[in-house]
């Protein structure tokens, strides 16, 4: 979510965006899924399934749990980092997704 307003824009139609900033268009079940998974708590995984998720943004700081449940699982790929931010890529997925350290360097702000 922390970066989600920022993928929609970065990203347009290119992919969909799980969850972001707009927390009130959300119901609570999907809200409570986001809770599960952002917090890496009991099945974290199944809900990345559930809605084919192959990608992942992720803070080392605020997602602690969660990065080192995605790192055991075996299932995902750092294929980038930038400072405390890590993107993940599953691993059937990886060589779908080129560009994703242009991802993490684009900023509003300079227009890219």
């Amino acid at each position: 979510m922390e970066a989600g307003n920022y993928l929609c824009w970065a990203l347009g139609a290119q992919r969909a965006v799980f969850i972001e900033g707009h927390v009130e268009l959300y119901p609570d079940p999907l809200w409570q899924e986001y809770l599960t998974v952002s917090s890496g708590g009991a099945g974290w995984d199944r809900v990345l399934d559930k809605y084919a998720v192959d990608t992942l943004l992720l803070d080392t700081s605020y997602h602690d749990a969660l990065v080192r449940r995605v790192r055991h699982s075996g299932e995902w790929l750092e294929v980038a980092r930038s400072g405390d931010a890590l993107l993940f890529e599953r691993r059937s997925s990886v060589s779908e997704f080129a560009g994703a350290q242009d991802l993490l360097e684009k900023s509003p702000a300079d227009g890219r």
